[in-house]
């Protein structure tokens, strides 16, 4: 299993060192050549170990890592000589060997190899005819017949196409190639005329509709096996939608929702995916890995995936077995993730071991922990219930629930207590240590940075604290109730639990999401707008004052702690993408917030 943090400080100074491009452009593939999510194609495609694949332009991507561990042998072609270096790098970091980079003409394709098992068109299809002279079309159909002439009869091919008719192209959103917005939506001819007019350049980069790349795919003979899109876009996907599992799950606009139960709504999603062969494919490595499990474990596994979720450490099945619940298949992303997650589930047997959570609450439970091919899995049960985020529209449901949510974790916090009094070494590994980590990122803000820090050291210093049992991420996403909204059935997602954790932390966690949801807050704002000036309703203050109360925490060690949740999840962030965070992400959860800080605090 590939861990892509161990590349992370190598990858960042080499693409820094690169004076041919942008800071833009040197953040953007940094951020996707360490997205972990690429991954998923891993799984959903056949497991080929003495196979070889081919990518026919790379794109900015992960992909061809993770498919190094399922293929002896992976090519890459593409036509910019600096991604090919970039690419390069990172594999000889990664010590992937499989892996070998071409750029000679397209023409000389196949002389380089015969007889692919995969062959993989990111988005090429769109961008590809750029470089050319023939026109996109006849590039395009280029394209296809090399695939055609270079793929084994039982091979399988991977096609990606941003949708030229999605949701969001018609509200005027702007194609990931061309800055026009509608210029998709319009026939060849008028959008080639719009571009002249609007930008004087010719429009060559065609994005296709679900209709328009199918017919590509049937014409040069291969049939689509399966149809996958990436949801809400191929930037930052949440969600995998395939087969039964075609409406998106959590927060939806009406429409798109509705469109989606009519069947319809696929043709309006943003990003296309279609694996295509001549042959009918056998099982994909996701299928091969359930039926090992099955066959392991002596339950009945249905064929269905109820849905597939990115969550923040692993890919997420939702598995029906039996007559049961269900079951939900996590596959870690990395190493560390998979760390993480074996010390979730120890946290929970802890906490169930502990006997001190009087309220009748479910939580996951680990049926097995096991690897299929190098790739290991966790399978446990899946918690019933839905989710809590459904209770935004109700507010008098909402203060209800988070007056029981807060209950629940308050208890769940004092299943494992530790008195202290914070003195160098605490200070050091439980407050100073989250800005020495994200300080090399942020030296610009050194200055600020230091002086918070002495006003944590003031507010804590000396001072009596109680280490608690901590969820690590209690917001109203990761509490589970009932359909009838009356009670609290579960929590989930434990992967940032700790034994010794800051107190207060969960409870601002969880009151401060139902705003951060509301209004589609990021962190920072929330911080800077809610919770710094205290600006909580009356319901919420009382939460607050409760939990004060019942741990004995200081107005001090109050403020210290205020400024220790902004920077324990924004921090952690922060160094976890090796400073990989946009410009508008920086802006609002840490100049912003620091400003503030520094005005407002200090």
């Amino acid at each position: 299993m590939l861990n892509l943090s161990n590349i992370k400080k190598d990858l960042n100074d080499y693409i820094r060192g690169i004076h041919d491009l942008s800071e833009d452009e040197k953040d953007f593939i940094i951020e996707k050549l360490l997205d972990s999510r690429d991954a998923i194609w891993k799984l959903m495609l056949e497991f080929k170990p003495h196979g070889n694949a081919l990518i026919i332009g790379a794109e900015w991507s992960s992909v061809y890592f993770s498919l190094a561990e399922n293929f002896n042998n992976v090519v890459v072609w593409d036509i910019d000589s600096i991604r090919l270096s970039i690419l390069n790098f990172a594999t000889e970091r990664l010590n992937l060997h499989n892996i070998s980079f071409h750029s000679q003409n397209f023409e000389d394709l196949p002389q380089m190899q015969h007889d692919y098992d995969l062959i993989v068109l990111g988005n090429s299809l769109t961008w590809l005819p750029e470089y050319f002279k023939d026109s996109p079309s006849k590039v395009q159909n280029k394209i296809m017949l090399m695939m055609r002439k270079l793929l084994k009869n039982n091979g399988q091919c991977l096609i990606q196409s941003e949708n030229r008719f999605a949701y969001d192209k018609w509200k005027g959103g702007k194609s990931t190639f061309n800055e026009l917005p509608f210029i998709t939506l319009l026939p060849r001819t008028i959008a080639n005329l719009y571009s002249k007019i609007a930008i004087n350049k010719t429009y060559r980069m065609y994005s296709h509709s679900l209709r328009q790349i199918s017919k590509m795919t049937r014409k040069i003979g291969f049939s689509v096996q399966e149809t996958y899109f990436l949801y809400p876009d191929q930037k930052n996907p949440q969600q995998l939608l395939w087969r039964n599992n075609s409406v998106p799950h959590g927060k939806v606009h009406p429409i798109e929702r509705l469109f989606c139960r009519l069947r319809i709504g696929r043709y309006f999603l943003s990003s296309i995916t279609l694996v295509a062969s001549y042959e009918r494919s056998k099982n994909s490595f996701i299928q091969e890995l359930i039926q090992d499990m099955h066959s392991k474990l002596n339950e009945s596994m249905h064929g269905d995936i109820d849905c597939i979720l990115f969550g923040a450490n692993c890919f997420m099945f939702f598995l029906r077995v039996g007559d049961k619940n269900g079951a939900v298949l996590r596959i870690p992303y990395d190493t560390i993730a998979y760390q993480r997650l074996t010390n979730a589930y120890k946290a929970i047997n802890s906490l169930k071991n502990s006997g001190g959570i009087h309220y009748p609450l479910e939580l996951p439970e680990l049926i097995a922990a096991d690897s299929y091919a190098g790739q290991d899995y966790f399978l446990e049960k899946k918690v019933p219930g839905i989710s809590a985020i459904e209770l935004l529209n109700k507010p008098e449901k909402l203060t209800i629930l988070i007056k029981d949510a807060a209950k629940i974790i308050s208890e769940i916090n004092q299943t494992c207590t530790k008195a202290v009094v914070v003195d160098d070494k605490i200070f050091e590994t439980y407050f100073l240590h989250y800005f020495r980590a994200a300080e090399p990122y942020l030296a610009s803000h050194r200055k600020i940075l230091r002086k918070t820090v002495n006003y944590l050291r003031q507010m804590t210093f000396n001072r009596s604290l109680l280490f608690i049992f901590s969820h690590g991420d209690f917001n109203l996403g990761n509490i589970l109730i009932t359909p009838d909204s009356k009670r609290i059935l579960g929590i989930i997602d434990w992967d940032k639990s700790e034994m010794n954790g800051l107190p207060l932390l969960d409870i601002i966690q969880l009151i401060l999401s139902k705003y951060r949801f509301t209004r589609s807050w990021s962190i920072g704002t929330a911080v800077r707008k809610i919770l710094l000036p205290e600006a909580f309703n009356e319901d919420d203050r009382k939460v607050i004052e409760n939990y004060k109360h019942r741990y004995d925490i200081c107005s001090e060690m109050y403020r210290g702690l205020l400024i220790m949740y902004w920077a324990t999840h924004i921090f952690r962030n922060l160094v976890e993408s090796g400073g990989r965070k946009s410009g508008n992400w920086k802006k609002e959860n840490i100049d912003d917030v620091l400003e503030y800080i520094d005005t407002m605090v200090l």
